[in-house]
């Protein structure tokens, strides 16, 4: 892997992601598992083993790490209730 500015984005990118991944897996300790938990604790899964990927030189891990993120928010926008103003 190259040295330099992208490098440091791509290792940013993956120990935040690796992080997040990290947090929604613990968090099936910290409440009742239901099946949001478990598709959240699931997300979580995907984040961590696509941060793992980040820190490798392959750029499928690159637009994974894109797309999955933007569906999770994607379908978060779409199923979450509205506020109401």
């Amino acid at each position: 892997m190259a040295n330099g500015p992208g490098s440091l984005l791509r290792h940013t990118a993956a120990t935040l992601m690796c992080l997040s991944g990290l947090a929604h897996i613990a968090a099936l300790w910290l409440r009742e598992l239901t099946g949001t938990a478990l598709a959240d604790g699931l997300l979580g899964t995907v984040y961590l083993v696509t941060g793992i990927g980040l820190f490798g030189h392959s750029r499928f891990s690159l637009f994974v790490a894109i797309v999955i993120p933007a569906a999770a928010s994607g379908v978060l926008l779409c199923t979450a209730p509205l506020l109401e103003q």
